[in-house]
């Protein structure tokens, strides 16, 4: 296509096209599924221009390319050629306004024209056959480039198909970063919604795409065309911004993609979830985020129980228990929970997660104990004891399974995670463990028993102890470290003490591998409230452990050589079975005398070879169990008293001497707060003496000035009367005369000044004359000043200076009377209180030092007792590591025991498979010996019939 200018990228800006009601006559034209087009056009406003010749209107036609705006200008021209052009379709357009000559710059002309453009280019909008037809006048009319035409012909129902595999093309390494974000507007985005949530896709596939524009390429796939359709999705799920994610899920977008998933999966007979659609579903989650778990649970609320229930029958495949696992699993919070039970809808989700229990692999029966867990620690069932009572018994046996086939602790010879769906289950519960939310809601399954004031009140037989042991063996499969399960593991020795037997168990195991990979007991890190319990802990936690792990061994050897011995019997009476079945037969198959007693014989003797071989590794699995279990036994025999007697021992010695370090602790701090007491005072009694010492200066520099100003009033006093007594007369004639002697010798500088200035004499000297003549002015006039003053002083009526005189000398008595007081009592007082307050600060900064000596001197006690303590631990702690150690090892040889006791259990299972199957064989070969038998019964009556010669 030639365009005459394509938008560039300044041309462009995202603006979302407003609406507007179908009825109004400015409404854009509608596609086929009834949204509005993603492609906006008007005419808001236009801009008179000229050229040499002429005036004319430009017509600016605004265009909202699939949210991205720009620009076109276009004349009367212009629109009467694009409607001559579509004229020959032979279709009915609305007419043109009327042509007026030398008036295309009218006002009134411009206003009827506008309004008019705009209807015509909207309602070329709305014809399919003006969006379809082949010279594309309308789009190079708009100048809307070739991805923007593809996707918005692709927004046309009649003729998606078309245009579906263009369309996805969008998403091409050169294409999306510029045209791409079509896909991510609402019309795409629900077309192809609507395209996947029924059949209506493969149906229109199947009756031909029509005429793919553009491409000569055979007609793509369903498949394909599918496959297009779910990346476009993707697409804008994950690049669409908030409105797109916000569209597809008003959409039902979760159920489009998840019954679209199942219907492809039933259709080809899939054993695994389509990637694309797993792609869909994981961008959500993950530009979701914190926000997913509640938009699941408003799907679960608007019938999303039931679509997950119609995967009950695929979840026989190990990929979609997994898969289905998985998203609940996400989701999993308790708002999730609430959706997922609600209703008459708890009966299907119930049967989902037997589903999960019964897909017969590790990884989803695991995700289902763990979706089945947090509904019963969140009390879910508490309105339904019986269904509670059934969960709760399909955990427990879920736990008792996963113990023997996945144990913590196994020792070299039987690995138990050598096959896939082993390894797929140890590395969920490993991403599990990773993420932060999952290992919560695992640590609040274990926290179950506990309730709401951190008090455990549940019997025995109460249902949180089973979602308390699942929640058990999936940490001790984690191996978290101790930081992370620090608010757990106060309640860990009582559930040692009190839970039913495997949470004790599982809790030894536990407390053994978090002291395992402790490497010292914290003492110096202890705080307020852990100091003289620390101790108390580690001792709680060691006997549970020793409690817990023994009681553990003794039931299961127990158990594994009771099991073992009935397993011996049983395998003694196959082996009889089978020996009776090694015995040749008098036919042996391949002599093809008769077919079908051959094919009995030939399938009697691979069941009986089968049957040999599931004998001999019976045989050699009865051997390995046994040896097992010898070892372990071997292994506790070893064990004497002596470690656990030396272990009670240095405890007890740590105990004792962190009681003399706690009391000694508890000292330190009543000295601590004794001096910190003591400092306050001190400070208190040091800022009272500073104020006291303050007030005492400010007496004292009162005291000063007001002595100054009585030495200045009486002199002043002195200076009146002397001028009372003295003839003023001669001394003002004296004084101005000086005064015009000064001003004379002014003048004359001045006269001499400018007799240097005017003179020829060198510039250095004219400068230095200046300049003597300059200071010699300035003297006389400092003089002058001086002479005015005493004028001014001696222009004195000699009756006003004697009465300023006594004035001045009662002013001086008051001072005097005023000095006098506050030097005997005020400036007293105050010097007392400050030699009060000193006296009281010493006493006090005394007994400072002597708190502080105390102090020091506990402290110093109490780090000689913490070094003692530390030295201590040190002789406790190696004996504890290797008591961990050989717990560690007896619990190895007893996964290894139950592992081998498991192997061969199964074995002698699969001995009786294969004896039903020699059975089913023997019966086939009798049945084709009877029928040989009647054959060959006929055969000798048709030979007897003929008779003799």
């Amino acid at each position: 296509l030639t365009f005459t200018r394509l938008p560039t990228a300044s041309d462009l800006e995202f603006r979302q096209a407003a609406p507007m009601s179908p009825g109004s006559p400015d409404a854009s034209p509608k596609a086929s599924s009834g949204q509005t087009m993603p492609i906006e056009i008007s005419i808001p406003r236009t801009e008179e221009k000229s050229n040499m010749m002429t005036s004319y209107t430009a017509y600016v036609v605004t265009i909202s390319d699939f949210g991205h705006t720009y620009t076109v200008e276009r004349r009367f021209g212009d629109f009467e050629k694009l409607h001559q052009d579509l004229s020959s379709l032979e279709i009915s357009l609305p007419p043109l306004p009327e042509k007026k000559m030398f008036a295309s710059t009218d006002s009134q002309v411009v206003a009827e024209r506008r309004p008019a453009f705009e209807r015509l280019l909207r309602h070329l909008l709305g014809r399919e056959d003006v969006a379809f037809e082949s010279n594309q006048y309308l789009w190079k009319f708009i100048e809307l480039p070739l991805p923007g035409m593809v996707a918005a012909r692709y927004c046309y129902k009649e003729r998606q198909l078309s245009y579906l595999k263009q369309c996805s093309k969008l998403l091409d390494a050169k294409y999306e970063q510029e045209h791409a974000y079509r896909l991510c507007h609402e019309s795409v985005l629900r077309a192809n919604l609507q395209l996947l949530s029924t059949d209506g896709l493969l149906n229109a596939g199947n009756a031909g795409s029509g005429d793919v524009a553009g491409d000569s390429d055979a007609r793509p796939s369903v498949k394909e065309l599918e496959g297009g359709v779910v990346d476009m999705v993707r697409f804008a799920v994950a690049q669409g911004g908030t409105e797109a994610r916000k569209c597809f899920l008003d959409e039902n977008g979760i159920t489009t993609m998840l019954s679209f998933l199942k219907r492809k999966a039933q259709r080809e007979s899939a054993d695994t979830p389509d990637q694309k659609v797993r792609n869909v579903l994981n961008a959500l989650v993950s530009t979701e985020g914190d926000r997913y778990p509640g938009i699941f649970a408003e799907f679960l609320s608007r019938g999303g129980v039931a679509v997950l229930y119609s995967f009950q029958e695929l979840c026989h495949h190990a990929a979609f228990a997994e898969f289905m696992g998985k998203l609940l699993w996400l989701a999993w919070e308790v708002d999730t929970q609430h959706a997922f039970l609600q209703g008459d809808a708890a009966g299907e989700a119930l049967k989902l997660l037997s589903a999960l229990f019964g897909s017969g692999t590790k990884s989803g029966q695991i995700m289902a104990g763990l979706l089945l867990s947090s509904l019963i620690a969140n009390g879910l069932f508490a309105g339904d004891p019986d269904r509670e009572a059934k969960a709760a018994a399909g955990v427990t046996g879920l736990v008792e399974d996963l113990v023997v086939t996945l144990p913590a602790f196994c020792g070299a010879g039987a690995e138990p995670s050598v096959d896939d769906d082993a390894k797929s289950a140890e590395a969920f519960l490993a991403a599990t463990g990773r993420n932060e939310r999952s290992f919560a809601r695992v640590l609040l399954c274990a926290r179950a028993p506990v309730d709401s004031d951190d008090t455990l009140s549940c019997h025995a037989d109460d249902s949180r102890w089973s979602s308390c042991a699942f929640a058990l063996w999936c940490l001790v499969k984690m191996r978290p470290k101790s930081s992370r399960v620090k608010k757990l593991r106060p309640f860990l020795p009582e559930f040692a003490h009190s839970g039913p037997p495997r949470v004790r168990w599982l809790t030894g195991e536990l407390l053994l591998q978090l002291h395992a990979e402790e490497k010292t007991a914290k003492v110096k890190d202890a705080t307020d409230e852990e100091d003289g319990a620390l101790v108390n802990a580690v001792s709680q936690e060691r006997q549970a452990v020793e409690a817990a792990m023994s009681e553990q061994i003794d039931h299961s050897m127990k158990q594994l050589a009771g099991r073992l011995q009935e397993s011996k019997s049983v395998a003694q009476q196959q082996q009889h079975l089978v020996q009776e079945r090694r015995s040749p037969l008098s036919v042996a198959a391949g002599d093809g005398w008769n077919v079908p007693l051959d094919t009995a014989l030939q399938r009697l003797a691979a069941a009986r070879e089968r049957l040999a071989a599931s004998a001999l590794s019976m045989e050699d699995r009865e051997q390995h169990s046994a040896k097992a279990l010898e070892d372990l036994s071997e292994a506790l025999s070893r064990d004497a008293s002596g470690p656990e007697a030396d272990l009670d021992r240095a405890l007890a010695g740590v105990e004792e001497l962190e009681g003399a370090y706690h009391s000694r602790l508890m000292e330190c701090r009543q000295l601590e707060e004794a001096y910190q007491q003591q400092s306050s005072i001190l400070e208190q009694c040091s800022n009272e003496m500073q104020e006291a010492d303050q007030k005492v200066s400010e007496m004292r520099r009162r005291i000063s000035d007001m002595e100054r100003d009585l030495s200045a009033t009486q002199r002043e006093a002195q200076q009146q009367r002397t001028l009372a007594s003295m003839d003023l007369g001669a001394a003002r004639n004296q004084l101005q005369a000086e005064m015009e002697q000064i001003d004379k010798r002014l003048t004359t500088l001045r006269e001499r000044a400018q007799q240097v200035q005017t003179s020829e004499a060198e510039a250095v000297k004219q400068t230095e004359a200046m300049a003597q003549l300059k200071e010699e002015a300035a003297k006389l006039k400092k003089r002058r000043g001086d002479v005015q003053q005493e004028l001014q002083k001696a222009d004195v009526d000699p009756e006003a200076a004697q009465s300023n005189a006594a004035r001045m000398e009662e002013k001086a008595a008051q001072l005097q009377e005023q000095l006098t007081l506050l030097r005997t009592t005020e400036l007293v007082e105050l010097e007392r209180l400050h030699s009060t307050s000193r006296e009281a600060w010493q006493l006090e900064t005394s007994r400072l030092q002597s708190d502080r000596s105390r102090r020091d001197a506990a402290e110093r006690e109490g780090n000689s007792l913490q070094q003692q303590l530390e030295d201590r631990w040190q002789v406790w702690r190696p004996l504890w590591k290797a008591r961990i150690g050989r717990w560690r090892d007896w619990a190895a040889a007893l996964g290894d025991a139950q592992v081998r006791g498991r192997r061969f259990e199964d074995a002698v299972g699969g001995n009786w498979d294969a004896l039903s199957e020699e059975q089913e064989a023997r019966r086939a070969v009798l049945a084709a010996i009877a029928k040989a038998q009647e054959l060959l019964g006929e055969l000798a009556e048709q030979v007897v019939a003929i008779g003799d010669l």
